[in-house]
């Protein structure tokens, strides 16, 4: 029993030991916890399940929107859009998660790095890139709070890097 018992503090112990030591956890994404697997490869945590980078998507802006301007949560996908958790994409993008890392704009441009679901879908400024973004296309992270959707690009355009995931085996 006493074995036992040891077992299960020191593997509770070791869970938040790993936790506490995380980098990249001051990022928005649900999926902000990573590590090594024993293959060397980064592996992020999302959704309860283990992925790592498929592919660069290449580098777009961010932007952020709130069902308070577009009327309603429900995404292209039918999910309900969550904070810190659904992304617009493209429609090729439906469905994958994406690792999003700042690589230039503000000075808190890492604040909005994470993990995300390609929920829901957007405009040509998603697809393609609009004039007013210098043709670069664009990901747009959901918000609540309309206000913290606008400050995405308060100080001007955040560029990240997008990684697109694969479940991991």
């Amino acid at each position: 029993m006493k074995k036992r018992l040891f077992c299960i503090l020191l593997s509770l112990l070791i869970c938040l030991a790993s936790a506490m030591s995380v980098p990249g956890a001051s990022g928005s994404g649900q999926g902000t916890r990573y590590g090594s697997g024993p293959d060397g490869r980064t592996y992020y945590i999302f959704d309860g399940k283990k992925y790592v980078i498929d592919y660069s998507w290449g580098q777009h802006y961010l932007t952020g929107f709130s069902s308070v301007e577009t009327g309603s949560a429900k995404t292209t996908s039918g999910a309900i859009a969550r904070e810190n958790y659904t992304a617009a994409s493209t429609r090729a993008n439906l469905g994958k998660v994406i690792l999003v890392k700042a690589v230039s704009g503000g000075a808190d441009k890492s604040r909005y790095d994470g993990v995300y679901k390609c929920e829901d879908t957007g405009g040509p400024a998603v697809e393609t890139g609009v004039p007013n973004t210098g043709g670069v296309p664009v990901v747009d992270l959901y918000f609540n709070d309309l206000s913290d959707a606008l400050a995405v690009t308060d100080h001007g355009w955040i560029t990240a890097e997008i990684f697109i995931l694969k479940e991991a085996d």
